[in-house]
């Protein structure tokens, strides 16, 4: 069955029965508790020892398990009957899968990785198998990027090592690291082989390399699958699908366990590793055995990038700035340069709100010279430069929001809000990054719901 006729099939089978948004929210909500409830007996047997296998294999043949994956598998997606009609074809042990589409997308170092496409079914699977194996995952101190240890959290430790004298730093990371991942190695995951074999190794899986790839997903509105069909290559994805709700925390799993010692720290997040030592040598050393241990990895082999070491220097890694002579941390050059490009944007749009009220406010002075003495900008905000900054700006939550790197952006776009010549609109921009429970907090928020803008988003 091909895509489309798959697309058609779930089509035909939505159900008749109107259900009311009310109705439908009470019926998500039943299916999260129970999704919830399964997945803890997950952790409960894995902490007291008790057999995996049956709780497991209760979890992913639920019925409601099954709609809040369909839910997750089709994102936005709140039609009642669709999302009926995926979770009546959810099945972990299923051997039919349609085909995987793939495409290239370009890395910054300019090479290439293939980004997978998973066909709604399959996807919902690797939601389910990505919850099945979190809940059995307990990550060492190394490992972040996984449910209690974020990239965040691996900054500000980074940055407590490197205040307490932790200052000669390196990075690196993995070469091809999905891509590298040896297949056989996903059979020691903690879910049943069956699944293992049909809905994770991609050898027993078919991928379709498509010219086509900008068009919606097919998980999110189920068009015929459209594109011409190039071949099945060799370049194509191989070991961990990038693109799959289950990558990230298999490949933590597979990863669990670096090697680290009290003079020289090393941390990872997914395949990225930053080494924290006391000396030179010592931070060499690491590296050195880190390339040691993923040459003998049983997920690999695997090999590391040249790294690059920061000897008591500043050293940027995941976007943020970690630099010895500042005692919080700070924002890259690469983001900062992003935002900038971002900001461009922004600025063209305020201009041309900006011109538009000002053609306004003249037709309404040569209808009545009263308007002249009315500031047309009353009320009026560089809502989408604000919101290009909140979004950055929330996008580092472990930079302080006085760091120099946020303040010289604030201090630079202030323009916008002072050419207003409204004293509230520059109080609200000079204060633009204010804590929760603020007043100037709750207007920002409340300015932005009123004005959505080209972003609908509201910050939080």
């Amino acid at each position: 069955m091909s895509s489309g006729q798959s697309a058609q099939h779930l089509q035909m089978q939505r159900v008749a029965t109107p259900h009311t948004d009310r109705e439908w929210r009470r019926e998500h909500g039943r299916a999260y508790a129970t999704y919830r409830k399964l997945a803890h007996a997950i952790a409960m047997a894995t902490a007291s020892g008790k057999r995996l296998n049956p709780v497991v294999r209760n979890f992913l043949r639920n019925p409601q398990v099954k709609m809040v994956a369909a839910l997750k598998a089709l994102g936005g997606e709140t039609d009642r009957e669709t999302i009926v009609a995926l979770q009546s074809r959810i099945n972990a042990w299923a051997t039919d899968y349609l085909p995987i589409e793939w495409h290239f997308k370009r890395k910054p170092n300019g090479t290439q990785r293939p980004i997978c496409i998973l066909p709604p079914e399959l996807k919902a699977v690797h939601y389910m198998v990505a919850e099945v194996i979190k809940q059995q995952f307990v990550g060492d101190a190394t490992l972040f990027g996984v449910s209690g240890a974020s990239r965040d959290d691996l900054a500000r430790a980074l940055k407590v090592l490197q205040n307490t004298g932790y200052v000669y730093l390196a990075q690196t990371d993995i070469v091809d690291c999905f891509q590298s991942i040896d297949p056989d190695a996903l059979y020691q995951l903690p879910i049943p082989e069956e699944v293992t074999r049909q809905a994770l190794d991609i050898r027993n899986l078919e991928a379709i390399h498509r010219d086509n790839h900008a068009t919606s997903p097919v998980y999110r509105d189920y068009p015929s699958y459209r594109g011409h069909v190039i071949s099945h290559e060799a370049s194509g994805p191989k070991g961990l699908m990038q693109g799959s709700p289950a990558s990230s925390i298999i490949l933590a799993w597979l990863l669990n366990g670096i090697p680290s010692r009290d003079d020289a720290r090393v941390m990872i997040f997914a395949d990225n590793l930053v080494v924290a030592a006391r000396t030179p040598a010592g931070s060499r050393e690491m590296v050195n055995t880190l390339v040691a241990h993923f040459e003998r990895c049983p997920a690999g082999p695997l090999a590391l990038c040249e790294p690059e070491f920061a000897d008591n220097t500043p050293l940027s890694f995941l976007g943020y700035l970690f630099a010895p002579s500042r005692e919080h941390i700070g924002i890259s050059d690469d983001a900062c340069h992003r935002l900038e490009r971002r900001l461009n944007a922004a600025d063209v749009a305020d201009e041309a709100q900006c011109r538009h009220i000002l053609k306004n406010h003249q037709h309404m002075v040569r209808d009545n010279e009263l308007f002249a003495r009315l500031n047309p900008f009353i009320n009026d905000f560089p809502v989408e430069i604000w919101r290009t900054l909140l979004d950055f700006r929330f996008g580092y939550p472990a930079a302080p929001s006085d760091c120099p790197e946020l303040s010289l952006f604030l201090e630079t776009s202030a323009s916008a809000a002072a050419m207003r010549n409204d004293w509230r609109t520059l109080h609200l921009h000079n204060h633009l990054f204010s804590e929760p429970g603020t007043p100037e907090h709750t207007d920002i928020r409340e300015i932005l719901k009123r004005h959505p803008g080209q972003n609908t988003e509201t910050p939080e």
